[in-house]
């Protein structure tokens, strides 16, 4: 990539400048992932033999547009209609991409884009990559019950649905949370760029962290861009802010995980019973707690060792002259 050695290379007043250069991907390869995409679904939709596709959301780092310059990821969760409860799309799945694999192989997509396209097909799923001159995103194709109301909001008994769901199958919790990828897309969607920009930031420091501890698993990536979200909502809530100060903040968040307890109620909240229970369980839980703002029973942030690595990273970073110089303090935000 075109990347500096590490982020901590980079000078404070810098920071803004390198996002922009290093960390966004060009105009040009995101247009042509995009009609891409916009291609891909279109033909699943249009399909008249089953299954039949209600409709694709786009999830991962894709769908939450915090997609860095190089290699990312993406989800594309196919809706069927035959899936009529949780259960299903894991009873089905097999059966399902197969025929998606034929669906997509009969079109010969591959011709109409401008990105080049590949499939892979495995005994454990689809994925589909997409690149440019520049720029690669690998989708996973995952089917899924669409288990919101036409409002495309949930209810509470979405959610003791789900609840039962995992009981029921023994599975664990976020199993299902593929389900409420719309939800992730809007959560993120109704933030402004510059937040976006910041969670390239650290997801940049993350990849760069794994790299050093490849032999350890580190915390997920969703998690620290839930904890940037948080951290600006609680700290700022400007359209345009001081990038450093908000980097600074979010470091001092994983240098005091042992206080995180993050999460939300756009879509889920205490008033339900069962709802109310998941989340008193998951918030008296060890530190840190993340909870994933669409799936109560997700929390994005086990992994204890993992934290306490990203700990000495973040505490690297913030001690580093490159991050000293910088005007100001961090947000307000523990």
């Amino acid at each position: 990539g075109t990347c500096p050695e590490t982020v901590y290379s980079v000078p404070a007043q810098k920071l803004d400048e390198y996002i922009q250069t290093s960390l966004r991907p060009t105009e040009d390869c995101q247009r042509q992932i995009d009609e891409a995409v916009d291609t891909i679904c279109a033909a699943l939709q249009e399909a008249t033999e089953p299954p039949t596709v209600i409709d694709v959301a786009k999830g991962g780092s894709y769908g939450r547009k915090t997609v860095l310059k190089g290699n990312s990821d993406g989800t594309l969760v196919i809706f069927i209609s035959d899936l009529e409860k949780f259960q299903d799309q894991k009873e089905n799945q097999h059966a399902i991409l197969d025929k998606i694999w034929e669906r997509l192989t009969a079109c010969q997509l591959e011709r109409k884009l401008t990105a080049k396209m590949e499939m892979q097909r495995s005994y454990g799923g689809l994925t589909i990559l997409l690149s440019t001159q520049w720029q690669s995103v690998t989708f996973d194709v995952l089917p899924a019950f669409d288990a919101l109301d036409l409002s495309g909001k949930p209810s509470p008994s979405t959610y003791r649905d789900l609840k039962r769901a995992l009981d029921q199958a023994k599975a664990s919790p976020g199993r299902f949370s593929v389900c409420f990828t719309k939800l992730q897309q809007n959560f993120f969607n109704n933030h402004p760029r510059k937040l976006k920009d910041l969670i390239l930031l650290v997801k940049a420091w993350h990849q760069q962290c794994q790299k050093r501890w490849e032999r350890q698993s580190l915390p997920p990536s969703y998690a620290l861009e839930l904890l940037t979200v948080y951290a600006w909502e609680e700290g700022c809530r400007e359209e345009d802010f001081d990038i450093v100060q908000g980097l600074r903040t979010v470091l001092e968040l994983i240098e005091k995980q042992e206080q995180l307890c993050v999460y939300w109620t756009v879509n889920y909240n205490f008033e339900d019973e069962t709802v109310r229970n998941v989340m008193l369980n998951q918030i008296r839980s060890s530190r840190p707690v993340i909870l994933d703002p669409t799936d109560p029973t997700n929390t994005v942030s086990k992994d204890e060792t993992g934290w306490q690595l990203l700990k000495v990273e973040a505490q690297n970073w913030l001690i580093s002259l490159i991050l000293r110089e910088s005007p100001g303090p961090s947000w307000n935000v523990l």
